[in-house]
């Protein structure tokens, strides 16, 4: 099996992921099957996975024995987003290699037995064959279930959870290891730049159905500085969330504590499905963005035919299984458009208009959040040339985080966050970049206000903004 990333990738990765070392990955057990190969033996395991690496596609055999195999659960991705080149996997065979479609191949694997039938079971990632392709191409993850020996039935396939070759920064291909323990399976990603990422994705098989039970992920500056490490364990119901100031003389201290932890309750566990559909890379994989019918929510004064669709000059916000919410903004109005698409019926909705731009939207238990903008006339002091002048202009003060239907209807505002230097008549300073960045779950909602390169308050409330609490802060820079 091929791997594309480069040896500095594969050392920081290996550094940032000691535990994949024990992994039980297809990948390691191709070299076990080398190392016996030279030593003059062959053990079945290894005669299945060279069979996978070497025979020719063939057609999946029909499985009569025993009755007709069911078709995998749940919608398949690439159908239900319209994406071009995708295939949809056989839904029987006999070995594993009668799932890889032609022009495909098997990149990473692991065994396990998740139906604990005594039978081994397999989870695997395919990409194009083809390494002269230039532009991204989507990887499939799938799973596939023993049905008796010789008898193996699709169990799931999603285009969207697997990271592309190139969408891991110049730190080269994202992608880590595949592991598996139990009927547990975990897919790994890891890249950047200067800053760095990782993530991490445990899936478990619970009555018939993939479960993400658990979550993590890292960010932070290449020299070994953490500043955001966020657990979700579905399993106990609480993601924690480490927080350490990003500002450099902060980052410099050495500090094994972070700055800010606090947890949050997590709703219902996401079936896999669920879990692909709302990845936030999944509208970059859609192809096709067929568009039946336009709305315009009341009180919005845009014509249809200045609406942009989803696929020309939009920026996606939030996704799941119903659809995609995405921002647009018109020069001639000076508004900034928060419009849905909507899978099944392939209709853009356009649900709410601000003049102070739209940011961080999410959609929570029927409710669309937004966060915009405060903008007022301000003075403030500014130098040139070594002078010092009081200018007057139109600045942003605060933010806001309102709630609405999704068709547009009851808008109200849930929190307000204003400088502490509104109360001055002369600012000794312009203000810096401002955002307000909320994360909703269990029925609580979690904001922290980014204000560039001071302090990053963080306040805990209800979802309707009742009972405000302070968390903490963090130190931040431009």
């Amino acid at each position: 099996m091929r791997d594309k990333r480069s040896f500095a990738g594969v050392l920081v990765g290996g550094l940032c992921f000691a535990l994949f070392s024990g992994c039980n990955s297809l990948v390691t057990r191709m070299q076990d099957v080398q190392n016996e190969a030279e030593n003059g033996e062959q053990s079945e395991v290894g005669e299945r996975l060279e069979t996978v690496e070497k025979a020719e596609p063939v057609e999946p055999t029909e499985v009569t024995d025993g009755g007709e195999l069911e078709e995998p659960a749940g919608p398949d991705n690439a159908e239900e987003n319209g994406i071009a080149g995708v295939p949809k996997l056989a839904a029987a065979g006999e070995r594993l290699l009668d799932f890889v479609p032609e022009g495909w191949e098997l990149l990473d694997g692991v065994e396990l037995d998740f139906n604990q039938d005594g039978i081994t079971d397999y989870v695997g990632v395919l990409e194009k064959s083809d390494p002269c392709l230039e532009e991204w191409q989507s990887r499939i993850l799938f799973a596939v279930a023993s049905k008796g020996e010789g008898r193996y039935q699709l169990d799931f396939q999603d285009c969207n959870l697997i990271r592309t070759a190139d969408e891991g920064g110049i730190n080269g291909d994202p992608y880590m290891p595949l592991t598996a323990e139990g009927i547990s399976f975990t897919t790994s990603a890891y890249g950047g730049s200067n800053w760095r990422w990782s993530e991490r994705f445990t899936y478990t098989y619970k009555d018939g159905e993939w479960y993400l039970t658990c979550s993590d992920r890292t960010y932070g500056f290449v020299f070994g500085c953490t500043t955001d490490y966020s657990v979700n364990d579905w399993e106990k119901g609480i993601g924690i969330r480490n927080r350490r100031s990003d500002n450099f003389e902060e980052m410099e201290k050495e500090k094994p504590e972070y700055d800010l932890v606090y947890e949050i309750p997590l709703d219902e566990p996401f079936t896999i499905y669920q879990a692909g559909m709302r990845c936030n890379l999944a509208p970059r994989r859609v192809t096709d963005w067929t568009v039946e019918t336009v709305e315009i929510a009341d009180g919005i004064d845009l014509g249809e035919g200045s609406v942009c669709l989803p696929d020309s000059g939009s920026w996606f916000a939030d996704c799941d299984e119903n659809g995609v919410f995405y921002t647009f903004s018109k020069e001639e109005s000076g508004s900034t458009y928060l419009a849905r698409y909507c899978w099944q019926n392939k209709t853009v909705s356009v649900i709410a208009e601000e003049k102070s731009g739209i940011d961080h939207v999410e959609f929570y238990k029927g409710k669309v959040y937004y966060s915009t903008y405060v903008s007022e006339m301000i003075r403030y002091k500014e130098g040139y040339d070594g002078q010092e002048q009081i200018v007057e202009a139109e600045e942003k003060i605060g933010v806001r985080l309102y709630r609405m239907n999704p068709d547009g209807t009851g808008r109200e505002l849930v929190y307000e966050y204003l400088l502490p230097e509104v109360v001055q008549e002369v600012w000794e300073y312009r203000p810096g970049y401002l955002a307000l960045m909320p994360e909703i779950s269990g029925d609580e909602i979690v904001v922290e206000v980014f204000t560039g390169e001071g302090s990053h308050p963080f306040y805990r409330m209800n979802l309707d903004g009742g009972n405000v609490r302070f968390l903490g802060e963090i130190l931040g820079q431009m």
